[in-house]
């Protein structure tokens, strides 16, 4: 089974290809910039590269938000498109799930972040529970000055809005915290194929008329 993977929903575009239970290629590109062009190239270019053509495919996995307004409407609107035509199922993927199993296993919360628009941050919080993430918080939209109030002890803090808010974040948080910041900005696309791939084997996939992802705002962010 091929499954293709688009992550548009913070500032890095990811794309991935899953095969028979495996992630066989990945490719992340930090430009947000005519990112339908972008993402349409990156596509191509990694079918080509693995010698596989669209009509390969058996479903597309992607981020459901939150996230960006423009980049999640421009993923979205292109693995519709590309379903339509090849008539697969499309499978839609939690970003902040997908971003919290970045962190790899830890009995730690983690908290993950997507960078919203001036303050705010996308989060939500997950912990570990027999080798599969548990969702503690809903995902939620939140200044992270307020969000630091809530945030318990040892946490693990990662994404995007952790970044962008790290000082002042560290600053406010009293208490011990495991950092787990990227040395360069990554997608978790590759979690989107592997979640994605799993909930289509299930049948659970969505209505690709209908299907709208989490914008959380009726404005563009400024990703």
């Amino acid at each position: 089974m091929n499954i293709l993977a688009l992550d548009t929903s913070d500032e890095v575009t990811g794309t991935a290809l899953y095969c028979d239970g495996r992630i066989i290629a990945e490719r992340n590109l930090l430009l947000s910039k005519k990112r339908d062009e972008l993402l349409s190239s990156m596509v191509k270019g990694l079918l080509s590269d693995c010698g596989l053509g669209f009509s390969d495919l058996d479903g597309i996995a992607i981020s459901a938000g939150p996230g960006s307004f423009t980049g999640l409407k421009v993923g979205t609107a292109y693995a519709k498109g590309a379903c339509f035509t090849l008539n697969i199922p499309l499978s839609a993927v939690d970003s902040l799930e997908a971003l919290a199993l970045t962190a790899g296993y830890s009995e730690r919360l983690i908290i993950p972040m997507i960078y919203a628009r001036g303050d705010e941050v996308y989060y939500a919080a997950f912990k570990f529970d027999r080798g599969r993430v548990i969702r503690i918080w809903d995902d939620r939209l939140l200044k992270y000055n307020e969000l630091a109030k809530e945030i318990p002890q040892h946490a693990i803090l990662l994404g995007s809005g952790y970044e962008k808010h790290r000082v002042e974040l560290n600053r406010l948080i009293p208490n011990e915290q495991m950092e787990f910041p990227f040395a360069v900005p990554m997608s978790p696309v590759r979690w989107i194929a592997l979640l994605g791939a799993e909930r289509i084997l299930r049948n659970e996939t969505v209505e690709i008329e209908n299907f709208e992802p989490k914008y959380f705002q009726q404005f563009p962010p400024s990703i």
